[in-house]
């Protein structure tokens, strides 16, 4: 293992025995590879996007419900006052 990792970074073209020489691709296969990681990239950006547009909404419903609260208040206190 150690002699073939020499070869590599010296840029030589011996193998170890046993070894396998890569099968190139064919088009259709790389367009495949490509559209794949395409694919999980997208899920990735998707599942950011959907996470700080989950925050954003509970920011918002946490606002909300202050207002709501002093609305709430007010409105008993008026009521109450009558």
């Amino acid at each position: 293992m150690f002699r073939f990792l020499l070869t590599f970074w010296r840029d030589e073209d011996s193998r170890p025995d046993g070894a396998v020489e890569p099968v190139p691709q064919s088009e259709e296969t790389s367009d495949r590879d490509e559209r794949g990681q395409s694919m999980v990239e997208y899920a990735i950006l998707l599942t950011w996007v959907t996470l700080a547009f989950i925050a954003l909404i509970h920011g918002a419903g946490q606002a909300t419900h202050g207002i709501w609260v002093t609305a709430n208040s007010d409105l008993t206190a008026a009521n109450s006052g009558s």
